[in-house]
């Protein structure tokens, strides 16, 4: 994550057993895996492409990401999403690589 200029490495809790994963599955669902205590726990969103808007809707609450680079290994995107929960929503740079 890249945040109010801070890149602010991804950590996986338990690398050992297995890498944190997100999938953007092509029935619009985004699928997210994370391991803890080696056993992953299964998010599932909601996604809808427009263009180059990335919208994912989670629990009811939406947020809406502008892709700045697309290509087969990588997929980046830049919104605005409250990172420290502090009530104020930041602009956030998000990376996803394929290995």
């Amino acid at each position: 994550y890249v945040v109010l200029g801070q890149t602010i490495p991804y950590e996986n809790e338990n690398p050992d057993c297995g890498k944190d994963y997100s999938i953007f599955k092509e029935n619009g669902v985004l699928e997210e895996g994370y391991y803890t205590n080696c056993e992953v726990f299964i998010d599932q969103s909601a996604w809808i492409l427009k263009g180059k808007k990335l919208s994912i809707t989670s629990d009811g609450e939406s947020s809406t990401f502008t892709i700045s680079k697309l290509t087969v290994s990588t997929l980046e995107v830049t919104g605005k999403v409250d990172f420290d929960e502090d009530g104020k929503e930041e602009t956030m740079k998000m990376v996803f690589t394929s290995n």
